[in-house]
């Protein structure tokens, strides 16, 4: 389903990089992580060239599989965080990266197969967008107290750093064409409006995007 999260493929643990790979049909077995890192980094620019045809999902879907990587992703980007003072940029961008990477891999999970799948599915969507607001958060705690050890802070001084941008609508990799339940439809809208930032009221705005022609007439 979804293309590409703004990854670096230096900065993704192995089962990360295969995973990346294998979903955009490049053959790696017998590669080493140096080339598996080269090839991703080449498909990802293919991504950012014509985003509206890489849309990905995960092949030969296996829930323990997936489940097993995205836990131990999930538990190591954790402690990152947890860890983080926020003075480091190339651990914020390593942490950046595999939050992009998890975030994505929980969207292509199939909400439809179970109960079981679509609630491990939305449940660590939250944790992991959770662990992203708190490290925006920790940046911008450590660019104020920079500012405060240089000198006194001005009023009306905007900060440096700027928050995630949130991807238009028309972007999403999601349309309603009436062929699966309301419900279902709108828990992946919602799930996807958190993850990629977007308000309920410009979500609004743009509801007619998330619709195919069929649903519409």
């Amino acid at each position: 389903m979804l293309a590409n999260y703004n990854i670096e493929p230096i900065h993704l643990r192995t089962h990360e990089l295969n995973y990346e790979l294998r979903i955009r049909n490049v053959a790696t077995e017998r590669v080493d992580i140096v080339l598996k890192r080269k090839y991703l980094k080449r498909e990802l620019r293919k991504d950012l060239a014509r985003p509206e045809v890489h849309q990905y999902t995960t092949p030969n879907f296996d829930f323990e599989v997936e489940k097993r990587e995205l836990n131990e992703s999930i538990r190591s980007v954790t402690e990152l965080v947890n860890d983080y003072d926020g003075i480091n940029p190339e651990i914020g961008s390593r942490v950046c990266s595999r939050i992009n990477h998890i975030l994505g891999r929980l969207i292509r999970i199939p909400d439809d197969i179970s109960e079981e799948i679509s609630n491990y599915r939305g449940d660590n969507i939250v944790i992991v967008s959770a662990l992203e607001e708190e490290l925006v958060e920790i940046k911008q705690r450590n660019q104020l107290g920079a500012a405060s050890a240089s000198g006194p802070i001005r009023p009306n001084t905007v900060s440096n750093y700027e928050s995630p941008k949130s991807v238009p609508v028309y972007k999403w990799p999601i349309k309603f064409s009436g062929n699966e339940s309301v419900n279902s439809f709108l828990q992946r809208v919602d799930e996807l409006r958190v993850a990629r930032k977007c308000t309920k009221e410009a979500l609004f705005d743009a509801a007619s995007d998330l619709f195919e022609d069929v649903a519409l007439e």
